[in-house]
């Protein structure tokens, strides 16, 4: 998850660069997979490391959120 979310610079520039906007929602989609398969797997609440994986859960939002954004769509603020 972490080095998916630090990818994300790397990957809204070279969209940028090649002008090739579709780079932005297929990183989105994996990003939300991967996030699907790690709430999935790890509890975040009322666990030993909850303030990590809280921290991650909000990073996780914020990528997600601004990868919408270059593209013109709108995030919701609740699912």
């Amino acid at each position: 998850m972490i080095k998916r979310l630090a990818d994300f610079p790397g990957v809204a520039s070279e969209a940028a660069e090649r002008r090739s906007p579709q780079a932005m929602p297929t990183y989105a989609i994996r990003v939300a997979d991967e996030f699907h398969r790690f709430y999935h797997h790890h509890r975040v609440l009322e666990s030993d490391e909850q303030a990590f994986r809280l921290g991650l859960v909000t990073a996780t939002q914020a990528v997600i959120a601004r990868a919408l954004d270059l593209i013109g769509v709108d995030a919701p603020e609740r699912m």
